[in-house]
C-alpha cells in the first residue's frame, strides 16, 4: 500500500513538471506553435510573416504596418509639409521606410493618377524651389493602405509627360520664358529642342545686331571681349550649337550663338540671346 501510494505521487509529480515545461516554451495560451520560427505568426491585417526576420531583426511590416512597394493613400486633413496644400486623397506606392525624431517616414512616389491631377502651380512651384514634387514624405499614421490604380510603368510615362511642360522652370525668370519656347517637347529629345529654338530665334531675332564674345567653345581667331556684327543664324552644329553668321572688320565666320552676349541690353534680342544661352548651359 505504501509502495503504491509512493509510485503514485511520482508519477503525479512528473506529469506537472511536463505542462510546466511545455508552458515555459510555448507560453501560457499558446497552442504549441507559435514558438516555432519555421511557422508563419497571424497578423490582424490578414497577412503573415515569420516570427523572426531572416536579417536577425523586426520587419518594417511588424514595427510599422506598411511594406515597401505596397499602395497607400493619404488620410483626410493631410497637409503638404512644403506647401502647406491638403493632399488628402493623394495616392502612390511606399519606396522607403525609416525612422525619424522617435517615428517612422514613409517615401511615397506618387502614382500616374494623382501626377495627372496634380495642380501645376504646385509642380512649377516645386521646380523653382529644387523640391521634389515625385514623392514625398510623410508620417507613418498618416496615410492608410489602398488598392493600387495603375503600375509602376503607368508611372514613368506620366512623369515624362509632365516633365515636357515643366522641365526648365527651374533656372528661374529665364526658365520661365525657355519654358513657354519650349513647352510639350521632350527634354531628352535634343534634336528637336535645337529645331524648336533655331525657329524662335530666326523669327524673334533682329539682325544685325552687336555681340560681345564671352565664352570661347573652339579655338580661333576672335578672343575674349571682341566685339562683332551677328548677321544671321548660320546652322546647328555638334557639339557648339546654334551657329551664327558673325563679322569683324572685313573678317567673316560661324561662331556659337552661346558663347556671344548682346551689347545693347535694352534691345529684345538681348533676353533672346541671354535665354538660349541660359538654356544650353543647363539642357
Amino acid at each position: 500500500m505504501g509502495i503504491a501510494l509512493c509510485a503514485a505521487v511520482i508519477i503525479v509529480i512528473a506529469v506537472a513538471f511536463r505542462q510546466r515545461i511545455k508552458a515555459v516554451i510555448t507560453g501560457p495560451d499558446s497552442t504549441g506553435v507559435e514558438g516555432d520560427a519555421s511557422h508563419p505568426v497571424a497578423r490582424p491585417d490578414g497577412h503573415s510573416e515569420d516570427a523572426r526576420s531572416r536579417r536577425g531583426g523586426l520587419t518594417a511590416t511588424h514595427t510599422t504596418g506598411r511594406e515597401v512597394g505596397e499602395s497607400v493613400v493619404v488620410k483626410p486633413g493631410t497637409k503638404d509639409p512644403e506647401s502647406d496644400g491638403d493632399i488628402s486623397g493623394w495616392q502612390g506606392r511606399i519606396s522607403k521606410i525609416e525612422p525619424w525624431e522617435g517615428g517612422t517616414l514613409v517615401c511615397i512616389v506618387w502614382d500616374s493618377i494623382t501626377l495627372q491631377h496634380m495642380p501645376r502651380s504646385l509642380i512649377e512651384h516645386c521646380e523653382e524651389e529644387g523640391f521634389d514634387w515625385q514623392s514625398i514624405h510623410l508620417g507613418v499614421d498618416e496615410v492608410e493602405p489602398a488598392f493600387a490604380r495603375d503600375t509602376e510603368r503607368d508611372v514613368t510615362r506620366t512623369v515624362q509627360e509632365v516633365r515636357k511642360h515643366a522641365a526648365w522652370f527651374h533656372l528661374g525668370e529665364e526658365g520661365k520664358r525657355i519654358q513657354q519656347v519650349l513647352n510639350g517637347i521632350d527634354p531628352r529629345d535634343t534634336r528637336r529642342l535645337f529645331e524648336v529654338w533655331e525657329a524662335h530665334l530666326e523669327a524673334q531675332l533682329g539682325f544685325p545686331f552687336e555681340a560681345e564674345v564671352v565664352e570661347l567653345s573652339q579655338r580661333g581667331t576672335l578672343r575674349l571681349g571682341d566685339r562683332v556684327i551677328v548677321e544671321g543664324l548660320s546652322c546647328v552644329d555638334d557639339p557648339y550649337g546654334i551657329m551664327v553668321a558673325v563679322r569683324r572688320g572685313r573678317e567673316h565666320g560661324d561662331f556659337p550663338l552661346c558663347d556671344l552676349q548682346a551689347t545693347h541690353r535694352r534691345a529684345a534680342h538681348y533676353q533672346l540671346v541671354r535665354d538660349y544661352v541660359v538654356w544650353y548651359a543647363n539642357r
